[in-house]
């Protein structure tokens, strides 16, 4: 090969290196972006559970009209807080 065709060979290989370089960025960037909307789905998920949660058991104590509804009102909280996956075996509840 002659020089011209050499220095065009290597300015393609050049490029060809770069262009690698910018695939490689952006599959990572996308990645990125998949894991933040995937957390960012997880915590709206989360925040909802926890609204839905605090809205049960806000209704079970309105709906309380003797001492021996009470037991609506834990078992209220705790289908919340399996709903919300939180573990509360051997907890107490202060009222």
């Amino acid at each position: 090969m002659s020089e011209p065709q050499d220095q065009a060979a290597q300015e393609v290989g050049a490029q060809l290196i770069r262009l690698r370089q910018e695939v490689a960025e952006l599959k990572a960037e996308a990645s990125r972006c998949q894991a933040a909307q995937e957390r960012e789905k997880a915590d709206h998920e989360l925040r909802e559970r926890q609204q839905q949660a605090r809205y049960r058991v806000r209704e079970q104590v309105w709906r309380m009209r003797r001492v021996a509804d009470i037991t609506l009102v834990l078992a209220a909280v705790s289908d919340s807080l399996r709903a919300m996956g939180v573990p509360f075996m051997y907890c107490g509840v202060n009222i």
